[in-house]
Formats: C-alpha cells, structure tokens, sequence
C-alpha cells in the first residue's frame, strides 16, 4: 500500500521550510520518502538537513525548478 501526502508550504506566509519542519509532521521517517521541487540550492540545503536526520539518500528524490 502506498500514497502520497503534499503539503504545500508558502515561505512568505510560514517562512523557510526546514527537514526539522517536515520531521515533526512525518515522524518517524520509517519507510518515507521526501520529494523536493526548487532551486538547486533549496534541494542542496534540504538534502543535507534531511541526511543529518538520517533519512537516507535513495529516499530523497528531487527535481530542479527555476523561474526564468
């Protein structure tokens, strides 16, 4: 069995998101996975926070998006 949840987070409105944050809604990471959509650096910054929490790296998944 297997779903996604998204949540939409507005840093203008909640400021910056962090893997702390999304630690404290999804804990304990257990078999999660974390999808990233955003700049290199935001996917840079979260991949790394995310490993210090422990998730491993072949449950981060991430795709660039860049305003032009």
């Amino acid at each position: 069995d297997s779903w996604v949840d998204y949540m939409l987070w507005e840093s203008k409105a909640r400021g910056r998101l962090t893997a702390a944050t999304v630690h404290e809604e999804a804990s304990p990471f257990g078999d999660y996975a974390v999808m990233l959509c955003g700049t290199n650096a935001f996917i840079r910054d979260m991949r790394t926070q995310f490993r210090a929490l422990g998730l491993p790296v072949s449950r981060i998944i991430a795709e660039e998006f860049q305003l032009r």
